[in-house]
């Protein structure tokens, strides 16, 4: 997870540094980019996994479980100010989570997103508002890979707070959709001759996803190297 994480953050700091040249040739210093790294603890408020058979059911004593379940997330954005606002897009990445009976899930959000600055207090806090939109790539493991994995949509809201210029400090209310159709539930059962075969039954899961996020992030935490490159 580390690894993938700092190979992220490479990414887009590699992507910021090559859009930062072509932003301020086009803007100038009107209206400066802001690059934000920033790592999440999603509290699990609600794991609902519904799911309808796909044709005559099998296995009648199959009824799968949802939780409340938590895991982590790490987040890049990049935005402009604009007056009183922050303007920008940004993607996410959760840790794989145990869903229970439909094996390991976990959501890569991209997003574009708005903060609204409504009060600053005597230039040593920066409160504001969030609000993200965007799509949702379901990923999982076995048994929740087996069907056909479909994008789906994510929105997030929340109040975020930015102390000593540069650290973010935020809590939202994140939720994530998405649909797996032709999931295979596979079981051993006996048929007439005493021999144990294998069964497979087919499931179109619809899976919502929400949580409580407290995050914290930096902005501009990469400004000093990308300086010394220009």
């Amino acid at each position: 997870m580390i690894k993938k994480s700092f190979l992220l953050i490479a990414l887009f700091s590699s992507c910021f540094l090559y859009a930062n040249d072509s932003y301020e040739s086009i803007f100038g210093s009107s209206f400066p980019l802001t690059f934000k790294a920033k790592s999440n603890f999603d509290i699990g408020k609600k794991l609902d996994i519904s799911y309808k058979p796909v044709g005559t059911i099998t296995d009648t004593t199959f009824a799968p479980t949802t939780k409340n379940v938590n895991t982590y997330s790490l987040d890049v954005a990049l935005y402009t100010k604009i007056w009183r606002f922050d303007l920008g897009a940004g993607v996410g990445y959760q840790v794989p989570t145990s869903s229970g009976d439909f094996g390991d899930f976990y959501f890569i959000p991209a997003y574009l997103l708005t903060n609204f600055h409504f009060y600053e207090y005597k230039n040593d806090a920066d409160f504001y508002a969030i609000y993200q939109q965007g799509i949702a790539y379901s990923k999982g493991s076995n048994p929740y890979n087996t069907g056909n994995l479909e994008d789906g949509s994510y929105f997030g809201y929340g109040l975020g707070c930015k102390v000593f210029s540069d650290i973010h400090i935020e809590f939202m209310i994140k939720n994530y959709q998405a649909d797996n159709n032709d999931f295979k539930h596979e079981f051993s059962t006996k048929n007439s001759a005493g021999e144990e075969v294998q069964i497979t039954d087919l499931y179109n899961l619809s899976t919502k996803y929400q949580t409580y996020s407290i995050s914290f992030g930096i902005s501009n935490v990469f400004d000093d190297f990308l300086n010394h490159l220009y």
